[in-house]
């Protein structure tokens, strides 16, 4: 990986509200060309756990499924759990967040991307 230049994680939202609102692979293509141009050049990427979940959204899953592996990283790495669990614990502690949000956040790929950012030193 190249230390020079900042790794960059992304969330399932980019995928979903730029599909969704403002760039539909089948009006902007470069759009989606583009992330897995970075990806392939170790600039950005994302989780699998995000994979996962804009595999849902229809027109996404085929794009998804041809996304290059570099694009969505495992979090099983043992430095990502630990990072993870902290998170979670940390949040669970918080009496300042609800308890439904304290739920969604153990179910859905934001902390793990934050652990994976952590981890990777990435944005």
């Amino acid at each position: 990986m190249n230390r020079g230049i900042s790794l960059f994680v992304l969330d399932t939202n980019i995928f979903i509200e730029a599909h969704r609102r403002y760039y539909a692979r089948d009006i902007c293509p470069g759009f989606w060309e583009c992330l897995i141009h970075l990806a392939l050049a170790e600039k950005l990427q994302s989780i699998e756990r995000v994979r996962e979940e804009i595999l849902e959204p229809d027109k996404l899953v085929k794009w998804a499924h041809q996304a290059p592996e570099e694009l969505f990283v495992s979090t099983t790495e043992q430095p990502v759990i630990e990072a993870y669990a902290q998170m979670l614990a940390w949040v669970q502690k918080n009496s300042q967040f609800r308890f439904d949000a304290k739920e969604e956040f153990a179910r859905v790929a934001d902390g793990w991307v934050a652990a994976s950012a952590t981890v990777h030193d990435a944005v």
